[in-house]
């Protein structure tokens, strides 16, 4: 893989609901390293979030789940960090939910290369 030159910017950014939904494709002519995912419930009380990646696509579902109904309480920021990068081009895509809407903000780190 090619090395992303820049710093990380925000590819992505939303408060999660309650159906899984796309936060981020790269497009057509783009590839994209992922760095790093945070979820902050930003809500009173505990509540699960997903996140899923689907390559070539936005069918999201627990065969391509990275997280899967994690229980994440008030005011914890859940981070996952990928070492070498999450490499995602074209239709690859990243969904998240929430189980009750907008208790959740979903925020994804990394570098496009153009």
């Amino acid at each position: 893989m090619p090395i992303a030159a820049g710093n990380p910017k925000i590819l992505g950014q939303a408060k999660g609901t309650s159906t899984l939904t796309s936060i981020y494709t790269p497009g057509a002519s783009i590839r994209a390293m992922v760095q790093e995912i945070f979820v902050a419930n930003i809500v009173g009380g505990a509540a699960d979030f997903q996140i899923c990646i689907d390559e070539r696509g936005s069918t999201y579902n627990d065969s391509n789940a990275i997280a899967w109904n994690v229980s994440c309480g008030d005011g914890i920021v859940v981070q996952y960090t990928f070492r070498e990068g999450l490499w995602l081009s074209g239709s690859d895509s990243i969904g998240v939910f929430s189980q009750v809407t907008n208790d959740h903000t979903f925020t994804v780190f990394g570098k496009e290369i153009r």
